[in-house]
């Protein structure tokens, strides 16, 4: 991967976000690159080397929580937040006062955003409250919504918030533990990409550096996630968010709904919205048949110089 320039931000309430940024010679466009849940920077190493080959400036960073960012529970491998606000407004930190003046030193062309997953369902809070803040939006398998198995969504919904009441939000949901071998097992990469030696990336990036783990989720980052499910439903959501958005979602998605991300992209004015056959999760981690021509998709939209 190209050399980047990796350096930490403080937020106002002074938490400790690690950032990364890689400008080409010449840069004709920015692009802010934002992860998903549990993923780090070392994750998108192809990703990024794509987009620099394609003349794109380049900023990302670790949420807070997870990768190399500061940690959000004593037990630094689970996934747990009170809230997606807080989320949203760590990045819209970021842009305003670290990406944004860096980036525009580098391109006159505007600011393009790449978000996966819960990335992307940050995007959009952020994007609601400040439409103006990137010129061209992909969403890719944003999480509009999740899947819940065999339990009813209502049911589940009631659960976190009732644990969460109940003092329990920093604990894991059933099914859920620390990072271990089930985060390297074949049941994992089929729900995210079918692409095993692009999978076993992940698994060799935390052996180099195990503190990049993160185990799963909590019932907090659950009730926090349904609270800003919410959010995309209330009325007048999205309506002034009037840059072009290209949304990908996954044809053999098993984690987000796909039927929300739909829902969600009628509210937008200007989405158009695409179901990648033979994709699971992670698209961008998915074998070559499937994964080029969505990422040439993309780099056209953002306005690569050679796609």
């Amino acid at each position: 991967m190209a050399t980047g320039k990796e350096s930490y931000f403080i937020t106002s309430d002074g938490w400790k976000i690690r950032t990364a940024l890689w400008i080409p010679h010449q840069a004709h466009m920015a692009v802010v690159l934002v992860g998903g849940r549990g993923d780090f920077i070392e994750k998108y190493a192809e990703l990024i080397q794509d987009l620099f080959n394609q003349g794109f400036a380049v900023a990302t960073f670790d949420w807070r929580g997870q990768g190399l960012s500061g940690r959000t529970t004593a037990a630094p491998y689970r996934s747990y937040t009170p809230d997606f606000e807080i989320l949203r407004n760590d990045f819209n930190e970021l842009m305003q006062n670290h990406f944004k003046p860096q980036l525009a030193a580098c391109t006159n062309a505007g600011i393009g955003v790449l978000a996966h997953s819960m990335g992307g369902l940050v995007t959009l809070m952020l994007l609601n409250n400040q439409p103006q803040l990137f010129e061209r939006v992909v969403l890719m398998a944003p999480m509009c919504g999740i899947k819940t198995g065999v339990l009813p969504t209502a049911l589940v919904r009631q659960l976190a918030r009732f644990a969460v009441r109940l003092g329990h939000g920093e604990r894991f949901i059933p099914e859920q533990g620390p990072y271990g071998a089930a985060f390297r097992a074949e049941r994992r990469q089929q729900r995210l990409t079918s692409d095993t030696e692009r999978f076993a990336r992940e698994a060799a990036a935390i052996d180099k550096n195990p503190g990049l783990a993160i185990g799963g989720i909590t019932y907090g980052w659950l009730n926090a996630a349904f609270k800003a499910f919410d959010g995309l439903r209330s009325a007048g959501f999205g309506g002034n968010i009037a840059c072009p958005v290209h949304i990908f979602v996954a044809d053999h998605e098993q984690l987000v709904d796909n039927d929300a991300t739909y829902n969600v992209a009628k509210r937008l004015p200007n989405a158009d919205i695409r179901l990648v056959a033979g994709a699971a999760h992670e698209i961008y981690r998915e074998q070559d048949a499937v994964r080029t021509p969505a990422l040439k998709s993309v780099f056209g939209f953002l306005g690569a110089q050679h796609a």
